[in-house]
């Protein structure tokens, strides 16, 4: 694969507990959506997806997918509603959600080969509900006339379980693309 996210360089921490740790470091090609392999429990995670070479779908919004991320086993389509978002510029009031809404393209067309950038900085203490902050960013197309689109949000979400995998969805029938997923933690 064409990309790669540079490696995160630790020392030792002036305190605090130490420096960031690569707990993970996955590639998924022509994936609508993927579940990482597990990784160590951190009380802090960053999260970093780069999403590239775009194929659009054979749904009948194939060309207009949702980009959504959950935590552990679950997938956008369960039936679990505990994820709560606000975005930037728009909102969801915090209601129930069943992943974490990066992007929702509604009338908005994705073009072949487009690319996504997330970053997420995530808590994950023992026993305590979820919090995020998250910038997502959709460069679509390969031309310089094509539009760039991004979001900045927060999310927090009642299941206490500690994550140790992380899931990158697009909608169902809306496309594939080739994913890398790098899970750095801190405690």
């Amino acid at each position: 694969m064409g990309h790669n996210i540079m490696s995160f360089q630790t020392s030792a921490g002036g305190g605090g507990g130490g420096a960031w740790e690569e707990l993970l470091n996955e590639e998924f090609t022509n994936s609508a959506g993927s579940t990482t392999s597990s990784f160590s429990v951190k009380k802090f995670l960053r999260i970093q997806i780069i999403g590239y070479d775009y194929v659009k779908g054979e749904g009948g919004d194939g060309d207009n997918p949702n980009m959504m991320v959950t935590f552990n086993d679950e997938v956008y389509s369960d039936s679990n509603t505990s994820y709560s978002y606000d975005v930037l510029f728009g909102s969801d009031a915090r209601t129930s959600q069943n992943a974490i809404y990066l992007f929702s393209a509604g009338g908005t067309d994705v073009a072949t080969n487009s690319e996504i950038f997330t970053s997420m900085d995530v808590s994950n203490l023992d026993s305590e509900v979820h919090l995020t902050t998250f910038q997502f960013a959709l460069i679509n197309g390969t031309a310089s006339s094509d539009d760039t689109t991004s979001n900045d949000g927060g999310a927090t979400w009642e299941d206490t379980t500690n994550i140790t995998k992380v899931r990158f969805q697009l909608t169902d029938n809306r496309g594939t693309m080739d994913m890398h997923i790098v899970v750095l933690g801190h405690d």
